[in-house]
C-alpha cells in the first residue's frame, strides 16, 4: 500500500496543473493506487525471493519504461487482431514463468523458504 500511496501526488498535478475536476482526479488516483499497490506487493515478493535490491529496481524501471497498457488504443487500433493476442500472450507467459524465474535456488536468497 505504501507504494500506492507514494503515487497520490498525481492528484495535485491533475487538479492544479492540468485543471481536471476533483472527481476525475480522484477516480484516476483510485485506479492508479490499485495497480501501484499490486506492483508494490509484486516488487516486495521479488525482493524476498531474490534477496537482491537490484531485482525489484530493475522491475520498476522496466515497468516505467513500458508504461500501463493503453487498452483504449489497443481496442480501437486497426491491428487489434494482432495486439490483443500479443498482450494476452505476454500476460500468460509472465504467469507461466513467474515461479521458475523467481526460484530462490537461482539467487541464494536468505528467504529460501519464503512462499
Amino acid at each position: 500500500m505504501f507504494f500506492g500511496i507514494a503515487h497520490m501526488h498525481h492528484v495535485y498535478e491533475s487538479v492544479f496543473v492540468r485543471g481536471e475536476p476533483w472527481r476525475t482526479a480522484l477516480l484516476r488516483a483510485a485506479v492508479q493506487f490499485s495497480y501501484t499497490s499490486a506492483f508494490g506487493l509484486y516488487s516486495a515478493y521479488v525482493f524476498l525471493k531474490t534477496g537482491h535490491f537490484a531485482a525489484p529496481l530493475f522491475c520498476h524501471a522496466f515497468c516505467n519504461a513500458l508504461g500501463f497498457p493503453d487498452f483504449e488504443y489497443i481496442i480501437e487500433h486497426e491491428q487489434k487482431k494482432v495486439l490483443v493476442p500479443v498482450l494476452v500472450g505476454g500476460l500468460l507467459s509472465f504467469v507461466a514463468t513467474f515461479k521458475i524465474l523467481l526460484s530462490a535456488d537461482n539467487f541464494g536468497s536468505i528467504y529460501q523458504n519464503f512462499a
